[in-house]
């Protein structure tokens, strides 16, 4: 029995650590929108941008491949629910 107990704890320790180690949290479950930044980053093929909110206004700098992954990450910041103005500081690395 106590083998037994010892065994459904050290399981329910490991769940508990792989929950925390891969941003599992209790508010993430809840199915909501995703974050500007997430869906910023996510509207984009090749590059980095990274979004600051202040009030109502993103402002979005970093580096695109293209114009295109550019103009994507504008639209996606101003598709956010709350976002008035989006303030572009995209570098473009066209090769």
């Amino acid at each position: 029995m106590l083998k037994q107990t010892i065994f459904h704890f050290r399981a329910y320790c490991l769940i508990a650590a792989v929950a925390l180690i891969t941003g599992c949290a209790a508010g993430s479950l809840k199915g909501g929108p995703p974050s500007l930044q997430t869906q910023v980053q996510s509207a984009i093929n090749q590059g980095r941008v990274s979004v600051s909110l202040e009030g109502t206004t993103a402002t979005l700098t970093g580096h695109v491949k293209d114009t295109v992954d550019r103009n994507r990450a504008i639209s996606a910041a101003n598709g956010y629910e709350g976002v008035d103005r989006v303030v572009n500081r995209i570098f473009v690395f066209d090769n």
